[in-house]
């Protein structure tokens, strides 16, 4: 075999896998020391872990989330002059070059 040729693949039951641990994302606002126990926990074992959003007390959440979304459609959409209107570095204190950059490295892709 070559370099360049790729080995054998692993069989399939070879592959490890593990179900993601789900932690309620409203019983941790609620304080819910077993819940915060259950995130350590798969935090530090998998490294992953599903934050389940669905309760009513998480809905303006996901409602934000949605807005942010949109939010961004809409910003990113503009074209480049307008764009430059919300750069940071215009309109705030901050030197980060952030749409600059992004704009830049777009040029280069295209």
């Amino acid at each position: 075999m070559s370099n360049t040729e790729a080995g054998p693949r692993p069989a399939k039951d070879a592959v490890r896998s593990t179900q993601l641990k789900t932690v309620s994302f409203s019983s941790l606002l609620n304080g819910n020391e077993s819940a915060v126990s259950e995130l350590l926990r798969a935090a530090v074992q998998d490294g992953f872990f599903y934050l389940d959003l669905r309760h009513a007390v998480t809905q303006p959440l996901l409602d934000v989330v949605e807005n942010l979304y949109k939010l961004n459609e809409t910003l990113f959409s503009l074209d480049e002059q307008s764009l430059m209107k919300y750069d940071l570095d215009v309109i705030g204190p901050s030197k980060i070059d952030g749409l600059v950059q992004l704009i830049d490295s777009l040029r280069v892709v295209n």
